[in-house]
């Protein structure tokens, strides 16, 4: 019934979810797991500082402090320098706050004996790159969480999930937490 299984995740409890049903999905079918975490350039979360500290990918204290200014002794600082930077410092916290989550649900799902074909860190919007993963790995599912860390925007334009699954060519599982 499944060959491929894309799982989006990106340290959420849904993901998680998602990411344990599509486990027993794979070992019950025989099929690979493509894991895909998107990072994107806003600031970053409550939540998401939290897993970043806890699991020691920054010292939020000096990601901080390069964010103060540097300029001139009155202390002045452009704000769209500043607003620019944090969104850097977003992105790549992101990107390192991924790479932890994929390499130990590879592990994971190579420990139960589960092919893991792709593990795939990619930039920009999260719907956009799950449906390009997709059809690029030739996903006959994918499954994600229903609320991942996005911010309120994501209420306002649209979830994630809901674009996803609005217009995926395969089946998609989303699951809350």
């Amino acid at each position: 019934m499944f060959k491929t299984i894309l799982v989006a995740v990106d340290g959420s409890d849904s993901a998680t979810k998602a990411f344990r049903i599509a486990l027993d999905l794979a070992e019950t079918y025989g099929a690979s797991l493509s894991l895909l975490y998107v990072a994107t350039a806003e600031r970053i979360t409550a939540e998401e500082r939290r897993l970043a500290e806890t699991e020691h990918l920054v010292d939020m204290a000096d990601v901080e402090r390069g964010l103060k200014p540097q300029g001139p002794m009155d202390g002045t600082y452009p704000l769209a320098t500043f607003l620019n930077r944090s969104h850097e410092v977003g992105l790549a916290v992101r990107v390192a706050l991924g790479q932890r989550i994929l390499e130990s649900l590879r592990k994971e799902a190579e420990g139960r004996g589960v092919a893991v074909a792709h593990v795939d860190v990619a930039e920009g919007d999260a719907a956009q790159k799950i449906l390009e993963k997709a059809e690029a790995v030739g996903a006959d599912a994918i499954a994600m969480g229903s609320r991942g860390f996005s911010d309120l925007k994501g209420a306002f334009l649209g979830s994630t999930s809901h674009k996803v699954s609005s217009r995926a060519p395969c089946s998609v599982l989303t699951l809350a937490a």
